[in-house]
């Protein structure tokens, strides 16, 4: 649309709000044989998986599906620095280094490499070696507990792969052009990706919208959404209970008010949810926002629709 409706003398442009940091980078390296990942786990085609900083459960839009789908795996390995909801069912589970603790490349929302510096090693926090007093009684010039190794150089021990970071991006560049940027200095930044070759993507059609139902809109929440917030005791207080919003013209044709309980009826399933009428949402459409409560429910994730109902209307 973006394109049908810039001009010369009115530039319409895209400012899209990506779900992580690397969303983007992930996309571009996202190759064909990805979409199939989980007919060929389903099919008992894969034996081992080796999730590198990375959750389907919490990611995937059919996360119940792959839940089942991994159960069939030999082995499951995971490699990160956070306890997701997977590392739970690995069996191995490899702690990484945080972001802070390493350093490499992003590419942001507008498509720009952005590199990004190691500002410390990792360890155990003052509380832990200084027994809640500080300073720590012993003074060292290695951080205690600074074991964990980063993610890429974990991958490249189990490939007995010894390239440098260097030679890595070197790799990319060969494989993937248009991340070239990669190759210039370090004191570069900000340039971005090489332009996309043309696609005919065509018009793709909406599904049909059965009777009665509303449109479903999942938005991620401001707090508790993304994955890194929703391990912060600091940003916990300010998390929102599951919910599910409505304009308020829909909320009187189906006899609700705001507060009620209600029962929202989905192709994933049932959730029942307190109701928040708000006049700023859009006529037949209902918006829920994605959280810990809700993983089933993936922003992004194509057109869906759903019932709204109060709670005990079939008993």
């Amino acid at each position: 649309w973006a394109i049908n409706l810039t001009n010369d003398q009115r530039p319409c442009l895209v400012h899209p709000l990506l779900g992580g940091p690397n969303s983007f980078g992930a996309a571009l390296l996202s190759l064909p044989e990805q979409d199939d990942l989980l007919n060929r786990l389903e099919s008992g085609r894969v034996k081992m998986l080796v999730c590198l900083e990375a959750d389907p459960l919490l990611e995937a839009p059919q996360a119940e599906r792959f839940s089942a789908a991994l159960n069939q795996l030999d082995k499951l390995a995971v490699l990160d620095c956070l306890p997701t909801q997977l590392s739970a069912q690995a069996d191995l589970f490899i702690p990484t280094r945080t972001m802070t603790e390493s350093s490499g490349t992003f590419i942001n929302n507008e498509g720009r490499l952005r590199r990004y510096h190691q500002v410390m090693e990792p360890g155990e926090p003052l509380k832990v070696t200084g027994n809640e007093n500080h300073p720590p009684r012993e003074f060292s010039s290695v951080t205690p507990g600074s074991d964990p190794l980063a993610a890429m150089t974990l991958l490249q021990i189990l490939l007995e792969d010894g390239s440098s970071l260097d030679q890595l991006h070197q790799q990319l560049v060969c494989e993937f052009p248009r991340l070239a940027g990669l190759e210039k200095p370090v004191s570069v930044t900000g340039v971005r990706v090489q332009e996309a070759p043309a696609r005919n993507w065509g018009r793709r059609d909406l599904p049909e919208q059965p009777e009665g139902t509303l449109q479903l809109i999942v938005a991620p929440a401001r707090y508790g959404s993304d994955l890194l917030s929703r391990f912060s005791d600091k940003l916990e207080p300010r998390f929102v209970s599951a919910r599910i919003m409505l304009n308020p013209q829909d909320a009187e044709t189906r006899n609700l008010q705001d507060g009620d309980r209600v029962v929202l009826d989905m192709e994933v399933g049932s959730f029942t949810l307190p109701l928040v009428c708000h006049p700023a949402l859009a006529v037949g459409c209902a918006l829920v926002e994605n959280s810990a409560a809700l993983p089933q429910l993936i922003p992004g994730a194509g057109i869906s629709y759903c019932q709204v109902n109060r709670e005990g209307a079939y008993d």
